[in-house]
């Protein structure tokens, strides 16, 4: 190997090194300012109603309906394609139970989505639940179909619209692609490669359910009520406790 080529491989070698510090850096960051990164934290538990091993329950900060909450996997990954199969277990035995839960004791449906987009690669993957009125629950799949066919470029690489029927999102979307995905109860729902996440819309979810429950648009974040927050993960932890698997 001459001087000149190894002097070459030397710099690119000091800037790989320098490329995965800095990705280490941003990653340790966002996990440090996670809000849903709870493991090892003192702050943020008084919104959980519900604990497994490696998931949990939380009310969101700023909820769309009545009942909205997230699954939320303790460790920092950003979708449900890359988690641990034990982990991904957990998350659809609380999809599961919400399910049961909301049926029994509201009469309600509900809708799950989540959004995993590149470009938001460092943000705490969640699922979104959303318990509706059997109304508003049979017309929801026909406005987010309407929002995924208009979403992104004209002309894609992939179909707009994956229809689940009862398949699960890791049996639909490689490891890796950014994607969203909506699940209408546990029976059928639609998927949608991301082609580009800069420009995808990552209130999609949001603003569907706003349009059909006929909301004003939400800000995305708003300053914290702890005692508000409490009160709403009390009254979920109080009906949901009949439907605990964690407590079975």
């Amino acid at each position: 190997m001459t001087e000149k080529r190894r002097r070459k491989d030397e710099v690119r070698a000091g800037k790989d090194v320098k490329r995965v510090k800095s990705m280490v850096s941003a990653s340790k960051k966002a996990m440090d300012n996670c809000g849903l990164c709870l493991r090892d934290k003192a702050t943020g538990w008084h919104r959980v109603f519900s604990v497994a091993p490696e998931s949990y329950l939380v009310v969101p900060r700023n909820p769309l309906a009545h009942g909205h909450c997230l699954i939320v996997p303790f460790d920092h990954e950003g979708s449900s394609t890359e988690l641990a199969e034990e982990v991904f277990d957990e998350l659809q035995k609380y999809r599961q139970s919400l399910a049961k839960m909301f049926f029994e004791k509201e009469q309600k449906e509900v809708v799950f989505f989540e959004t995993a987009s590149e470009s938001r690669s460092n943000r705490h993957m969640a699922i979104h639940c959303i318990p509706l009125s059997r109304k508003d629950a049979s017309a929801a799949p026909g406005y987010f179909k309407q929002a995924l066919l208009t979403e992104g470029p004209e002309w894609s690489q992939h179909k707009k619209l994956l229809e689940s029927n009862g398949r699960s999102i890791r049996s639909m979307i490689p490891k890796g692609f950014p994607y969203f995905n909506v699940e209408f109860g546990l029976a059928f729902g639609y998927a949608h490669v991301i082609e580009d996440a800069e420009s995808f819309n990552g209130r999609l979810g949001f603003e569907v359910i706003e349009g059909l429950l006929d909301l004003s648009p939400r800000p995305p974040s708003r300053k914290p009520d702890h005692e508000v927050e409490s009160q709403m993960a009390n009254q979920l932890r109080s009906v949901y406790k009949d439907f605990d698997w964690v407590q079975a």
